[in-house]
């Protein structure tokens, strides 16, 4: 599936039934062109309603927007509220946007632009105009307008394919560049907490996996005795322990972390023959070197079960990390491999937005991880060499969920969002929007939390679960 594009519309309310709603208007005209995952905003929803609901959703779209659209007239630079407010807020943010680009970009990463497409409706005669002439290509071009084409079919049909031609090159670019950013965020994502409050929240998230993917280990292990199991990204152990450990199956687990004082940790609380914990780096150059040792010291041949939850989203290389990692497989073991995308994030009822913009705050949080890498894995393993592929799991809901598990997904969800914005407003303080989304986040968390414990809300979240064998 395509990526969605988020297009602003900026106009004066004086065009708006011939250029936005009528049928054959020019609105109406892109919508029907491009692609479903184009998503135009207008105001025309919130423009009979006004107040300080329809500032902040205003705001709320440029700040999301891909590309906005300036539908450029007389009226449009005479509109008290376009001048002081709506232009100056979309001149803003692709000026901000700008900036954050060009210190990314020194420091090899990408960050996303805002486009700017102005769109000569009529002659506007405003200096305002110079700003955006003299940054932007305008549509038909600097001196022409569409009132003139409008007066002539063929011109008209003429102008109009070519601002399509026109808006689907745009449209093209913001995908091109936000695979670029995601290319960056997945090489540039190395990072965790190391505090209670995390712990806490993984313990939940260890729990609900435990409890909802039950029935994919149950599958993994029957057959099995005495199998020995790797687990990659062990953290302190507890994810491990919680989804295997009690299992009589499993004859001894070995788990590995580059985070020396998770190991720490786990050596602490599992100290019996059964775990062994061990502090190494699946990414490095000497990783194939050092599992060979460790396994050497075990007397381990070959492991039955690789276990990776939750890591492949913060490689940098997670291709390299599979086909190190089925080298070390036995010959019939198999690897269960946990992972994120959010493009299977869904909330229903969203009444006021709010999940939504949190959907967006996580798109923006590149400690994260990157998270649509869910979709990836099966390409991965392929080129891995791995076969016998199963998607045991796509997206975990609430549905049946019980109050309890409810409260513990919305918290796996959700809690950690504040830390990381935390975090972003200190180490990138020149950005305004972290400091921004945290006071909005803080604000907003404990009504998200009323909304999730609902009985009709419905969420889901897009974890996955592959199995596959050597």
């Amino acid at each position: 599936m395509k990526q969605k594009v988020n297009i602003f519309v900026s106009y004066s309310h004086k065009l708006r039934m011939e250029w936005v709603e009528a049928e054959h208007g020019l609105i109406s005209i892109l919508q029907k062109a491009l692609d479903p995952n184009v998503e135009i905003w207008t105001d025309c929803y919130f423009a009979e309603r006004g107040g300080a609901e329809y500032r902040i959703e205003i705001k709320r779209q440029i700040k999301q927007a891909d590309i906005a659209v300036l539908l450029l007239s007389p009226e449009f630079f005479q509109s008290k509220f376009m001048m002081l407010e709506e232009f100056p807020d979309i001149k803003e943010e692709y000026l901000a946007r700008e900036l954050k680009a060009e210190k990314e970009g020194k420091q090899g990463h990408a960050s996303r632009k805002l486009q700017i497409i102005p769109i000569n409706i009529a002659d506007p005669f405003r200096n305002t105009y110079d700003w955006i002439v003299e940054r932007f290509q305008t549509l038909p071009n600097e001196q022409e307008y569409l009132v003139d084409y409008k007066k002539n079919a063929d011109k008209w049909d003429e102008v109009k394919q070519m601002i399509i031609k026109s808006f689907q090159n745009a449209v093209d670019e913001v995908r091109l560049d936000r695979e670029a950013e995601e290319l960056a965020c997945r090489k540039n994502n190395d990072y965790c907490f190391d505090d209670k409050r995390e712990a806490k929240r993984l313990k939940k998230q260890t729990d609900l996996f435990h409890k909802y993917d039950k029935a994919i280990y149950d599958r993994i292990f029957e057959g099995r005795e005495k199998c020995k199991v790797l687990d990659v990204g062990s953290n302190n152990g507890n994810n491990i322990a919680a989804c295997v450990g009690s299992r009589t199956e499993v004859d001894l687990v070995v788990g590995i972390d580059k985070v020396e004082n998770v190991i720490k940790k786990a050596k602490e609380l599992y100290k019996t023959p059964k775990y062994v914990f061990s502090c190494m780096d699946c990414s490095a150059e000497e990783f194939r070197t050092n599992l060979q040792n460790l396994m050497n010291e075990l007397g381990i041949k070959g492991f039955d079960v690789i276990h990776i939850s939750m890591l492949l989203l913060h490689l940098q290389n997670p291709e390299k990390t599979l086909s190190v990692l089925r080298e070390f497989l036995a010959d019939d073991g198999c690897i269960f491999i946990r992972d994120i995308d959010d493009s299977l994030k869904l909330a229903y009822p969203d009444n006021h937005g709010r999940f939504e913009r949190a959907f967006a705050i996580c798109c923006m949080d590149k400690n994260s991880g990157y998270r649509t890498s869910g979709r990836e894995i099966y390409s991965l393993l392929v080129k891995a060499g791995y076969h016998d592929i199963i998607l045991c799991r796509k997206g975990l809901d609430t549905i049946n969920m019980t109050p309890g598990d409810k409260d513990d997904f919305f918290n796996v969800c959700f809690s950690y969002i504040e830390e990381d914005l935390k975090y972003l407003s200190k180490v990138d303080s020149d950005n305004l929007c972290w400091s921004e989304n945290l006071k909005w986040f803080e604000d907003n968390y404990n009504a998200m939390d009323d909304e999730f414990s609902s009985p009709d809300f419905f969420f889901q979240a897009g974890f996955m679960v592959y199995v596959a064998k050597k």
